[in-house]
């Protein structure tokens, strides 16, 4: 049994060294990313002047953040195309939609009188 005992304190030691120093790993370039952020539109700027002042026509970065499986749309659509652009469903003839509120229920007789009404009580 102490051998046993002994295996799976040693397997807890080297999970929590591993523990230690993947989070130590996910820090770093937790840090690492943060500053590419920061740098990359930077660049991005500096090139975009540099190649302004060589030959003006030269298309300019785009510093938004990237997100998987966004693509722009063409440039030039009409509000219906846009509109179908980013959705499946037809929105074209949709109008403002006035949100819906809960129903609530009718209040009942016991709840309209005063508090003070007392049936067979007499002054």
């Amino acid at each position: 049994m102490a051998r046993r005992a002994n295996s799976f304190a040693k397997a807890l030691a080297d999970a929590q060294k591993r523990l230690e120093k993947a989070q130590a790993e996910r820090t770093a370039a937790q840090a690492r990313l943060v500053q590419l952020n920061v740098e990359i539109p930077t660049l991005e700027r500096v090139i975009w002047s540099l190649t302004q002042h060589e030959s003006p026509k030269e298309v300019r970065f785009d510093s938004r953040p990237y997100v998987p499986g966004f693509e722009p749309p063409p440039k030039n659509l009409s509000p219906e195309e846009i509109a179908k652009w980013y959705s499946d469903r037809d929105l074209s003839n949709v109008g403002s939609l006035v949100p819906v509120r809960p129903a609530t229920p009718e209040p009942t007789e016991d709840e309209l009188l005063p508090d003070d009404f007392a049936v067979g009580k007499k002054e």
